[in-house]
């Protein structure tokens, strides 16, 4: 009988669970630096689930730091773009999209790295006087 019970246990079941973000995230993220205005430009796909969505909060979290910041939540469904104008020279960060449904849920979007971008000091000359 015990037999029985773990035949039909099988590990080699196919598991499905579309609330995984690895499997299906929600929105599909993608972000590019401009380095002459020293900001992120961040977009993201539309959710489209089945779950009524809520809010997407927009996540950075500077690169091997643990602290992760909310830089806006937009609760738009067409908000699909932000503009990231606090960052830092010399600083590379991590952002991701936490899509937040109604009934609470939230699930993250792919994490995309955007690399710092360097301030040069200007060259002074020196004045001479006549």
């Amino acid at each position: 009988m015990l037999l029985c019970v773990l035949a039909g246990c099988s590990h080699d079941a196919k598991r499905e669970n579309p609330l995984d973000p690895e499997l299906t995230p929600p929105v599909s993220l993608e972000g590019r630096l401009d380095v002459s205005q020293g900001t992120v430009e961040l977009s993201w796909s539309a959710y489209d689930g089945t779950t009524s969505f809520e809010t997407y909060h927009v996540l950075r979290k500077v690169q091997g730091l643990e602290a992760i910041d909310t830089l806006s939540s937009l609760p738009g469904l067409a908000d699909t773009t932000f503009i990231d104008s606090s960052t830092a020279p010399n600083t590379s960060h991590e952002y991701q999209i936490l899509v937040e449904t109604t009934p609470g849920l939230q699930t993250p979007s792919n994490l995309i790295a955007v690399s710092g971008y360097t301030v040069v000091a200007p060259v002074l000359t020196s004045v001479v006087g006549d």
